[in-house]
């Protein structure tokens, strides 16, 4: 069945899952827990890219602009808005916006061939594209756009009140790789993102003091928790720029920007330099072990509640890498950093020792 005409649960789903993932009556799904911490610290830093910083209270308005746009569109409840945005903040201010919209968005990513974005938009049902003027028109298909780059009256209170969701409702649509055939969508429900981020997050976790680095594809799943983990705690967002994500260019990113939470595919952490200094942790007789590359440790792995994710802990010992699977490692920065640079990982995540 095509995803465009998903809806509601159907009948025929197991009652268990139902309830693994309901929510109360009257709880308050993502987009209302956002609002909340923007009108509990307006000021504080939400979103960073570059030279673009915003604030809590910036953030929201921006997102609550662009709903009212996407309304004036024909966006209604439940629609699917598909995200062809290059990386960069607009990506993440459109999937709030989709949210106060009452809408599931759909990250769509502009390197992918253009048959696979037309398969993907038909079958996801999207009604509507977000783009940009180096996006538009490569899908080649007939689903009306919006341009979010042009110029809009930022400055006046949106006229219309963000659109109340219901647990069942649809948040987003993701797509697999397509690596076995053509590429499979994935549903998810406010319910199971509420879940995510209120009953994971606190596992790894993720706080109002941390920065968060988002590093990954819009488009992967990760990328979900890097977005409303922080944004639900009340922590600063920062999204890694395309040449910010590989060797040095991310270990300056990571040092200069004070990031205590990035979440890694081992291939990039494995281009971050040697740090030039003794490891705090082990002192100067350990520090052989960390000539060429972060070093790595095993670690214990558990099963986070709620969630069929594996966390790996790692150990507090230095070793050099094994040839099997990396599973947890550990990092220093060369340079000392107002806020210490990330100094462990868990399952790919980078967290700060004194975070």
């Amino acid at each position: 069945m095509r995803l465009g005409r998903v809806g509601a649960p159907s009948h025929d789903e197991p009652a268990v899952a139902v309830r693994h993932n309901a929510a109360p009556p009257g709880t308050q799904l993502v987009p209302a827990l956002i609002a909340d911490r923007a009108a509990k610290q307006p000021e504080a830093t939400a979103l960073v890219c570059g030279d673009q910083r915003l604030t809590y209270r910036e953030l929201l308005h921006r997102a609550d602009t662009l709903a009212a746009r996407l309304r004036e569109q024909g966006v209604r409840r439940g629609d699917r808005v598909g995200l062809l945005l290059p990386r960069g903040a607009d990506m993440g201010i459109a999937a709030l916006a989709v949210l106060r919209a009452g809408a599931a968005y759909v990250p769509l990513d502009p390197a992918h061939p253009a048959a696979r974005l037309a398969y993907m938009i038909t079958d996801s049902g999207t009604s509507l594209l977000l783009t940009t003027a180096e996006t538009t028109g490569p899908a080649g298909t007939d689903v009306p756009e919006l341009r979010v780059d042009v110029d809009v009256d930022t400055d006046t209170a949106p006229a219309q009140a963000p659109v109340s969701c219901a647990p069942g409702d649809l948040a987003y649509v993701l797509y697999t790789s397509g690596s076995t055939g053509v590429p499979k969508g994935v549903a998810v429900e406010h319910r199971s993102l509420l879940n995510l981020a209120t009953n994971v997050r606190p596992v790894f976790p993720v706080t109002a003091r941390d920065r968060v680095l988002q590093f990954v594809s819009f488009g992967f799943d990760v990328a979900v928790s890097d977005l409303f983990f922080p944004w639900v705690a009340g922590a600063e967002l920062h999204i890694a720029q395309e040449d910010e994500r590989l060797g040095e260019a991310l270990q300056k990113r990571l040092r200069d920007s004070r990031i205590t939470y990035v979440f890694l595919p081992p291939s990039a952490a494995m281009t971050l330099p040697a740090p030039r200094a003794p490891c705090p942790s082990c002192g100067p007789s350990r520090s052989a072990a960390r000539r060429a590359r972060p070093s790595w440790s095993s670690g214990s792995a558990r099963r986070a509640a709620g969630s069929s994710t594996r966390t790996a802990r790692a150990r507090p010992r230095c070793t050099p890498p094994r040839p099997t699977c990396v599973r947890a490692s550990r990092w220093s920065s060369a340079t000392p950093s107002p806020a210490p640079a990330p100094t462990s990982w868990t399952g790919g995540c980078a967290r700060s020792r004194s975070a």
